[in-house]
């Protein structure tokens, strides 16, 4: 329940990560698909070339829980991170940061539950990657697409675009 939430502004929030956070952003979060076979690096770096289809966003990323692949995963976040001026990652933000993030942010990006529980609750459109939350029921805001860097470019331009975000703002989850 985000109704309660007491949420972080985003200059302080921009000041604590050392990104600024008065333009569009998004909030990525990516984990390593463990039913599949080394499939999660491949997968990860789609996301990255689809990123960089969008030099004018910054991208907060969070780095991978402890799923297999996980530590691969999040040297890649810190490689990927480092040589990008409009991309910060951070271990993790805690509850509080991790909300106040997503509800002023343009989309969340990734294949995290979170793009399907709390994301729509906050009326943030979700690009969802690939098949890690295959089965869950999923409100109208989330954009589900294949794990290629076309695909992924493509329904972030979707999430992005204010008639999404107007029709979000309308839905329930």
């Amino acid at each position: 329940n985000t109704k309660n939430t007491e949420f972080v502004s985003m200059e302080d929030l921009g000041k604590d990560l050392g990104i600024d956070l008065t333009g569009n952003y998004a909030v990525v979060t990516f984990h390593p698909v463990t039913l599949e076979e080394n499939s999660g690096v491949e997968q990860f770096n789609q996301l990255m070339d689809a990123m960089d289809a969008f030099p004018e966003m910054t991208f907060i990323i969070t780095k991978a829980n402890a799923d297999a692949g996980g530590r691969y995963i999040n040297k890649c976040i810190d490689e990927y991170a480092e040589k990008r001026n409009n991309v910060v990652a951070v271990t993790s933000l805690g509850v509080k940061r991790y909300l106040s993030a997503v509800k002023n942010s343009r989309f969340v990006l990734g294949n995290s539950s979170s793009g399907i529980i709390e994301a729509p609750c906050l009326h943030v459109p979700t690009v969802n990657i690939g098949d890690r939350q295959r089965g869950r029921l999923m409100p109208d805001s989330v954009l589900c697409c294949e794990p290629d860097k076309d695909a992924i470019v493509e329904a972030i331009k979707i999430a992005n675009s204010e008639d999404f975000r107007n029709r979000v703002k309308g839905m329930t989850n």
